[in-house]
């Protein structure tokens, strides 16, 4: 089990944004996210930012639904990444799904601090 467990993790680094590729600050990760998305699908990282602008701007559906996306792989990006990108989507997920703010820019996320999540 440890040995398929290790080669589903390894295989799915090969998902992930590229150092490359990845974004230098929060802003670029921020004007980059939508594209991330679609270039990297099983990414969660650009599926956090995603989330977080969704919330920011009273789309509770398309954060409910970006936060899940990025939740739903965790078993394989777990190990890699840091775990505030699913302690992140799970805060997302529950305020877009059981507590949504009364307007756009109630939860105060401002822009994002954070840009380089991984380890």
């Amino acid at each position: 089990m440890f040995i398929q467990q290790n080669y589903q993790t390894r295989a799915f680094t090969a998902q992930l944004i590229p150092a490359d590729r990845y974004p230098k600050s929060a802003a670029e990760m921020r004007a980059r996210a939508a594209q991330l998305v679609v270039q990297y699908p099983h990414n969660p990282r650009p599926r956090f930012t995603t989330a977080a602008q969704r919330l920011d701007a009273g789309d509770f559906a398309g954060a409910e639904r970006e936060a899940r996306a990025g939740l739903a792989e965790e078993d394989l990006w777990r190990s890699i990444l840091l775990p505030q990108i699913g302690n992140g989507l799970r805060v997302f997920l529950a305020a877009a799904s059981k507590y949504p703010p009364a307007k756009p820019g109630a939860l105060g996320l401002g822009p994002l601090k954070a840009a380089r999540w991984g380890r």
